[in-house]
């Protein structure tokens, strides 16, 4: 068998190597993120709070009908195209991907169709809102539209192909940002944007299909390599793939039960003002997506048994980077939220509690590595522990949910799910402990932990401070920057290792890159 291609062969050091893919997908997340919040903002100060409210009820029927399109070819895609990559089986990657895409396909367009002929039903019997059905019809597309984007994106991680991955990243923010706000411009109001949001998940997701079918016709074929049959590679594919599923089933569903709940029993205007919070963490998600993304193919192709250190070593360093700019942000994020709700969108009363409330339970799952240790179980083949995991924490959360919500509406929803997580993230570690020795770095966590609080106290000298909304938003921002880079520094959070990795990460990132490093070389002299 012939060696890798030139672009795919393994190269350079396994964390160098995830921190560059990382930082390509973050860079790309950077670009993007400086139009979509542009773009999100828009749209809601074009749409009243009851607006988007009804735009998300009409998601909820879809949103739970997409869980059950592909029953884990996502995951099953990433993790062995990784493997195939590294040995060298590119007949078997080329059949895994193409019995993947047709078999998300197929299930993806049966449900589509059920929903959008159903919408009326639906929208009568069961969310007991007859005026839905227009919504709910456009809304069914969405299954289709993120089916596509979902596969595509999988496929370019599993094949490395983070350059692409970042175009198509760009690419959706991009067109998320043109096409609602147009469609609203043009007086289609809820609908239009739904639409226009739709739109961009596929014509994005369509664009990364093409440019893994290129990919993969150019790859050259190992010489005798034996070619699988497709039905063979999707089989193969599933029997990792749908424990994966319903492990992750649990807690998809009691997201969408939650969701489910909130358009039963909160009204539209509350759900708008939710929902706006949300969009507001985007600057969390587009910190943590790209690391997350990276490190689940890494994981998978570390050999537990025979690189129980390298294992450990992986867990640690991705935790304290995921830590060291997901918890200033969030921080961030709970003290300044009013007034920057205030200024941004002041239609929008009630947004900053429950972005107060969304931030802490970000920094809550990513400052304890519960995010990367689900990651960590499920690349390691541990399906079944994270399957009853789940589980648990879905029994929890749904006898929680029934009861909060209806008592105390969203600030119930986002309450109930804390007992289930803790639970969970105690009897994960356990479970990590016992296979792989890998326990909460608490060494590498605790001064980061110090500097957040620092800056957390310098953020809230700012709040209380005279100053005008805007006043606070501008120095608090600038003040919090500073005082988090110099108490890192001072209390020597980051290493040798640390300032290494970090200022090869982001060598060569055009702005974000000189930024970076220049900010690590000021943090490491301190």
């Amino acid at each position: 068998m012939t060696g890798a291609p030139g672009n795919l062969k393994p190269r350079g050091n396994i964390f160098e190597t995830a921190a560059a893919g990382a930082f390509q997908l973050f860079y790309a997340k950077v670009v993007a993120r400086l139009l979509a919040p542009i773009g999100g903002l828009l749209l809601l100060r074009l749409l009243q709070p009851e607006q988007y409210g009804l735009m998300i009820a009409a998601l909820v029927i879809p949103e739970i009908l997409v869980m059950f399109t592909g029953f884990g070819i996502d995951d099953a895609v990433t993790r062995y195209l990784a493997r195939l990559r590294q040995d060298g089986r590119y007949s078997a990657a080329a059949a895994l991907a193409e019995s993947g895409l047709l078999f998300k396909l197929g299930t993806a367009l049966f449900l589509t169709m059920l929903s959008y002929f159903s919408a009326g039903l639906l929208a009568r019997a069961v969310l007991h809102k007859p005026y839905l059905e227009p919504l709910i019809a456009i809304a069914s597309l969405a299954i289709m539209s993120r089916s596509v984007l979902t596969f595509a994106q999988a496929c370019m991680l599993g094949l490395d192909l983070t350059r692409m991955y970042s175009i198509v990243s760009v690419l959706l923010e991009a067109l998320g940002v043109v096409l609602p706000v147009s469609l609203v411009l043009l007086g289609r109001g809820a609908g239009g944007a739904l639409l226009g949001i739709i739109l961009s998940s596929l014509v994005s997701g369509a664009v990364g299909i093409f440019a893994i079918i290129s990919n993969l016709l150019k790859t050259p074929r190992g010489q005798g390599e034996e070619r699988v049959p497709h039905f063979r590679a999707l089989k193969e594919a599933l029997s990792f793939g749908v424990p994966v599923w319903g492990a992750s089933l649990a807690r998809s569903a009691l997201t969408r039960y939650y969701m489910f709940l909130a358009a039963l029993f909160i009204s539209p205007v509350d759900l708008g003002n939710y929902y706006a919070a949300v969009g507001l963490l985007a600057p969390l998600a587009f910190i943590g997506g790209p690391v997350e993304g990276v490190m689940y193919p890494l994981f998978s192709k570390v050999d537990s048994s025979s690189q129980r250190q390298l294992l450990q070593r992986t867990f640690v360093y991705s935790v304290k980077y995921l830590s060291l700019f997901v918890l200033p942000i969030g921080v961030s994020l709970m003290i300044m939220g009013r007034s920057l709700t205030n200024l941004l969108i002041p239609g929008y009363t009630t947004v900053w509690i429950y972005l107060t409330l969304l931030a802490l339970e970000v920094i809550l799952n990513d400052g304890t590595g519960a995010s990367m240790l689900k990651r960590l179980l499920v690349a390691q083949g541990l399906t079944k522990t994270i399957a009853k995991l789940d589980l648990l924490a879905m029994a929890v959360g749904m006898i929680l949910g029934f009861i909060l919500i209806q008592r105390f509406g969203l600030i119930g929803l986002i309450l109930s799910g804390y007992p289930g997580g803790i639970t969970w993230l105690i009897l994960a570690y356990r479970s990590a402990s016992k296979r792989f020795g890998i326990h909460l770095p608490w060494r590498s966590l605790n001064r980061i932990y110090i500097s957040t609080i620092i800056t957390t106290f310098a953020l809230l000298a700012v709040i209380v401070s005279p100053l005008d909304e805007l006043g606070k938003v501008v120095v608090g921002v600038g003040l919090g920057l500073a005082t988090y880079s110099v108490s890192l520094g001072m209390i020597d959070a980051l290493d040798q290792n640390d300032i290494r990795n970090l200022e090869k990460a982001f060598t060569g990132r055009p702005i974000i890159g000189w930024l970076g490093v220049h900010l690590i070389r000021f943090i490491g002299r301190i």
